[in-house]
């Protein structure tokens, strides 16, 4: 006969729903309290089902993890870091050998200062930053992605110089970076910069700084340096770097061209090729 049960009150497992003609016969009631048993106890839902409004691969992590830098913002479940940047490999640009010189220079130069460990940076994370890290909901990727194709599409390759070192701290004053500072093609960077704010002011992100001072991080260590530099250390910081690049045949005037823009979010890393 026609069972008392539908199966979304089978998934409940809370309700029995019983039919004024069904129950008649005793072996459909003995079938009734078997059906009441099992509905008591709850089978568990799949994994898929529980994991069905997750955001993929969500990014994690600690304090621990990462050198005793502190986060610019509180993590959040399902907030996913973000940037726009320039990537700049030290390795294609024949960079990677001077720089690990210029490190090893500025950690004996800056140690009577009271300037704590130096860490030199990733050789394949330097970049030129176009925008803050902020945090975006992980259903905005897409669509952001999309934005910036269309903003970023018109632009074309250009090229850049570096004028020397400068110090810079972030804005929690956590951390301090010696930097190379962008001389040619600033203006092209800023271009850049107005599109990628266009884009983030549709969802409602903070813009980039006013007036942007473009440039790579090679060296960071924790504190802020900037607090206690006097015009003598950063004559030695730029005298350092002309020594340092004289030794490698390194010629400060020489330009690099920028043929991709990347979007880092999370764990994942879109390039966007400039035309």
């Amino acid at each position: 006969g026609k069972s008392p049960y539908s199966v979304r009150q089978m998934a409940a497992g809370n309700l029995v729903d019983y039919s004024s003609s069904s129950c008649d016969s005793a072996d459909e009631e003995e079938h009734v309290s078997s059906c009441k048993k099992i509905c008591i106890n709850r089978l568990p839902l799949p994994d898929a089902i529980l994991n069905m409004f997750q955001a993929e691969e969500e990014p994690r992590g600690n304090h621990g993890d990462h050198g005793g830098r502190v986060r610019s913002f509180p993590h959040m479940r399902g907030n996913w870091p973000s940037f726009v940047h320039v990537p700049f490999s030290l390795e294609e640009h024949d960079l990677a050998s001077c720089i690990v010189s210029y490190h090893q220079s500025l950690c004996t130069l800056l140690l009577p200062h009271g300037v704590g460990t130096l860490h030199m940076a990733d050789p394949l994370r330097v970049h030129i930053s176009l925008s803050r890290t902020l945090p975006i909901r992980h259903h905005w990727i897409e669509p952001l992605v999309c934005s910036l194709k269309n903003c970023i599409g018109g632009h074309k390759r250009f090229i850049i110089s570096f004028s020397g070192p400068e110090v810079y701290c972030n804005d929690e004053k956590t951390r301090s970076f010696i930097g190379l500072k962008v001389s040619k093609g600033h203006n092209k960077l800023c271009a850049l910069v107005r599109d990628v704010d266009e884009c983030f002011s549709k969802f409602g992100l903070q813009p980039f700084y006013k007036d942007p001072v473009f440039h790579i991080s090679v060296c960071w260590c924790l504190g802020d340096i900037l607090s206690m530099k006097s015009e003598s250390l950063q004559t030695a910081i730029e005298e350092e770097w002309r020594t340092v690049t004289s030794e490698h045949k390194i010629d400060q005037s020489d330009c690099y061209e920028i043929i991709d823009i990347g979007y880092k979010t999370g764990n994942k890393l879109f390039t966007l090729t400039l035309s």
